[in-house]
C-alpha cells in the first residue's frame, strides 16, 4: 500500500514538472513573439521610400550628394518685338518643382538683379515674363542679351541674339523645349510648348526671298539703297531674314531741311534748298514724344500731292497743320515716304523760346536766334 501511494506521489510530481516546463516553453514562445514584433522597427525602411522621391532635379542625388536645384531651368523663348510688350519664357524641364524666389533676370549681365522672380514653377511648366519698363525695369532690344541668375548670383542660363532674329510677329526659341538650338520661330507660343516651323515655310539662308521674308542673303526683292532713299551703298539682310539694314547706305544730300523752330508758338519751318520742287506725299514730321505710327497726337502727315517749290519756306503751325506742342526741351524729326529720317533737330531747355534756327538757311548749324523769322531768311 505504501508502495502504491509513493508511486502516485512520484507520478503527480512528474506531471507538475512537465506542466511547468510546458508553461515556461510557452512563455518563451510569447517572448519570442515580442521579439518578432520588433520587426515593426523595419518601418525604418521609410528612409528607402525617400529614395523614391529623390532625383537629380530636386537638389540631392540618391546617395545624398547636394546638386544644383536649378539644373533644369532654362530660358526657352524670347520676343523682343512682342505685342504689346516684349516678353521671354522660362521652362522647367525637370520632374520636380523649382522655387523661383530670389532668381534674378536682366538684360545686363553685370547687373544680375535688375528684376527678381518669385513663386514656384512646376515640373514641365512654362512661365511667360513681361519685359517692360513697368514690369521689369527694362525692355528687350533687337540685338540684346538676357541672363537668369540664382539668388547667390550664379548664372543659371543666358541667351544673346542679333538684330532680325526675332522680328514682330515671330519669336526666337528652342525646339524641342529646354534643349533644342535657338532659332527664329514663325509662331510665338508664350507660356506653352514651342511649335516647330512648317517644313514648307520659307527657309532663311537659302538666298531666295520667299513668303514674309524681308530679304534672304543677297536677295532683297528688287530693293537697293537708291530705292530706300539713299544715294548709294549696299543693303544688308539681318539674321532671321526679317529686316533690312540700311546702315551701309550713303545718305543722299536732301534738299528739304528743317530750318527753324520755336517752343512758344510751336512753329516748324522747312526749306527746299534744292533746284526743283519736292513732292512731300507720304512725308511726315514728329516730335520727341513720338512712339509709333499709331501715335497721331505727335505726328503730322503731309497731305497727298503737297509739294515745296525750290527756294520756298513752308511753315507748319500748331492747330493749323499739326496738333502737337513743342516743349522747352524737345526735338523735331522729318521722315520721307520710306520712313527714312531726312533731317532732325533737338534743343536744350529754353533755347527755342524765341527761335532756334540755322545760322545760314538750309545748311548752317542750329543756334538760338535773336528773333523769329518764319517764312523768311533767318536772323541769327
Amino acid at each position: 500500500m505504501k508502495r502504491i501511494i509513493l508511486m502516485m506521489v512520484f507520478l503527480i510530481a512528474c506531471g507538475d514538472s512537465d506542466t511547468k516546463e510546458n508553461n515556461n516553453t510557452n512563455n518563451q514562445t510569447t517572448t519570442n513573439n515580442k521579439t518578432t514584433t520588433n520587426n515593426k522597427t523595419t518601418t525604418n525602411n521609410k528612409t528607402t521610400t525617400n529614395n523614391n522621391g529623390t532625383s537629380n532635379n530636386n537638389g540631392t542625388s540618391n546617395n545624398g550628394t547636394i546638386i544644383d536645384p536649378y539644373a533644369q531651368l532654362v530660358i526657352n523663348e524670347i520676343a523682343p518685338a512682342g505685342d504689346p510688350d516684349d516678353w521671354f519664357e522660362i521652362y522647367n524641364g525637370g520632374n520636380v518643382a523649382i522655387d523661383l524666389t530670389g532668381i534674378g533676370y536682366t538684360d545686363d549681365l553685370e547687373d544680375k538683379t535688375k528684376a527678381v522672380l518669385s513663386g514656384t514653377l512646376e515640373p514641365g511648366a512654362f512661365l511667360k515674363i513681361i519685359a517692360s519698363n513697368d514690369e521689369a525695369g527694362f525692355k528687350l532690344g533687337g540685338d540684346e542679351e538676357l541672363g537668369l541668375f540664382e539668388p547667390d548670383g550664379t548664372l543659371i542660363d543666358q541667351m544673346d541674339w542679333e538684330e532680325g532674329a526675332a522680328i514682330a510677329g515671330k519669336s526666337f526659341g528652342r525646339f524641342p523645349d529646354g534643349e533644342g538650338t535657338f532659332k527664329t520661330l514663325h509662331t510665338p507660343t508664350p507660356g506653352v510648348a514651342n511649335i516647330d516651323n512648317d517644313p514648307g515655310a520659307p527657309v532663311c539662308g537659302d538666298t531666295t526671298k520667299e513668303g514674309d521674308e524681308a530679304c534672304d542673303d543677297v536677295d532683297f526683292g528688287g530693293k537697293d539703297c537708291a530705292s530706300e532713299g539713299f544715294a548709294s551703298g549696299d543693303l544688308i539682310c539681318l539674321p532671321g531674314c526679317g529686316e533690312i539694314d540700311t546702315s551701309s547706305c550713303v545718305a543722299a544730300v536732301n534738299a528739304i531741311r528743317i530750318n527753324e523752330v520755336d517752343s512758344t508758338e510751336d512753329k516748324i519751318e522747312l526749306l527746299n534748298s534744292g533746284a526743283s520742287a519736292v513732292d512731300m506725299t507720304g512725308w511726315y514730321v514728329v516730335d520727341d514724344g513720338y512712339e509709333s505710327a499709331a501715335d497721331t497726337d505727335n505726328r503730322f502727315d503731309f497731305p497727298a500731292n503737297t509739294s515745296i517749290a525750290a527756294g520756298v519756306f513752308l511753315v507748319l503751325t500748331k492747330d493749323v497743320e499739326h496738333t502737337f506742342g513743342l516743349g522747352g526741351s524737345d526735338a523735331v524729326i522729318l521722315y520721307d515716304s520710306n520712313d527714312v529720317i531726312i533731317d532732325q533737330v533737338a534743343w536744350p531747355s529754353g533755347e527755342a523760346s524765341v527761335s532756334y534756327c540755322r545760322a545760314t538757311d538750309g545748311n548752317g548749324d542750329f543756334q538760338t536766334c535773336s528773333a523769329s523769322s518764319f517764312g523768311a531768311t533767318n536772323t541769327p
